[in-house]
């Protein structure tokens, strides 16, 4: 199995969680575009999934236009 580095954010939140007993609390944003057309109602079932399986998860949906 190939390992990355972790990136600048990834390290920052390992090092809190490591030295934060009982306070690993992380809030990871992330931002994804599609430059080609997404079927609605597939990617809303995907993320319903996605909820389900962690609820503390919470997301926001934008369409331009």
């Amino acid at each position: 199995m190939q390992t990355y580095p972790m990136t600048p954010g990834q390290d920052i939140i390992f090092v809190q969680q490591k030295y934060s007993y009982n306070k690993a609390i992380s809030n990871i944003n992330m931002m994804m575009v599609f430059e080609f057309e997404v079927d609605e109602q597939l990617m809303k079932q995907a993320l319903v999934l996605a909820i389900q399986r962690n609820q503390s998860a919470s997301m926001r949906l934008c369409k331009e236009n």
